[in-house]
């Protein structure tokens, strides 16, 4: 674990690997994604409603961003087509908060 609380993964037996990290706060953010992993569409769903949360930015694991959707009532569906298999990251944003976490498609 680091200095910020995150737990930290490091294999030196790849040493191209890149450093990935888990925040605590993921763990317990309130956030539902279902199906998780992704088949066709999952909806992410945000359970504690006081904040709201209107767009939703998706990156691979390279940081690229393959997608970016507005949120409607802390809800949004995640269709898979154009989605390559893998482990794709994702934040929503309100106007004060940024919520992050990750599925598999």
């Amino acid at each position: 674990m680091n200095k910020d609380g995150n737990l930290i993964y490091d294999n030196p037996q790849f040493p191209t690997c890149f450093e990935s990290s888990i925040n605590i706060h993921e763990i317990k953010s309130g956030v539902r994604f279902s199906p998780n992993p992704l088949t066709e569409v999952s909806e992410l769903e945000v359970l504690n409603n006081a904040v709201v949360y209107n767009s939703l930015r998706i990156t691979d694991v390279s940081g690229r961003t393959v997608r970016e959707m507005p949120v409607s009532n802390n809800r949004v569906r995640i269709y898979k087509a154009g989605l390559k298999n893998g482990l794709y990251f994702y934040s929503l944003s309100s106007k004060t908060q940024v919520l992050r976490g990750k599925f598999v498609v």
